[in-house]
């Protein structure tokens, strides 16, 4: 009798673990998000529901650092095009006081 509650007692907790442990990494890796860290990655074998909602983590996160990868290519290009609009204003001044002093 002792002996099979024991046995059906271990088998829970392993099972729990077994479930829980995947959960609670996926709920700390949300957190990282949530402060901004994109350096998250889980990775998974499992085949299950789990795995699935791992995987789509995954593919959710990759998606986030493209946007932000292209967000920081947009920023570049547009302090590029504000810079040499700004050189151009100040030639085209420059070519205006020219013309006037002739």
């Amino acid at each position: 009798m002792f002996l099979s509650v024991l046995i059906v007692l271990v088998s829970a907790y392993l099972a729990a673990r077994n479930l829980l442990t995947p959960i609670t990494d996926l709920k700390n890796a949300l957190n990282k998000v949530a402060e901004g860290d994109l350096t998250s990655d889980l990775s998974s074998t499992r085949v299950d529901e789990i795995g699935l909602l791992n995987q789509e983590f995954s593919h959710m996160l990759d998606g986030m650092r493209e946007r932000k990868k292209l967000a920081s290519l947009h920023r570049k290009v547009l302090t590029l095009v504000k810079r040499e609009l700004a050189s151009r204003d100040l030639i085209w001044v420059f070519l205006q006081r020219f013309w006037k002093t002739l």
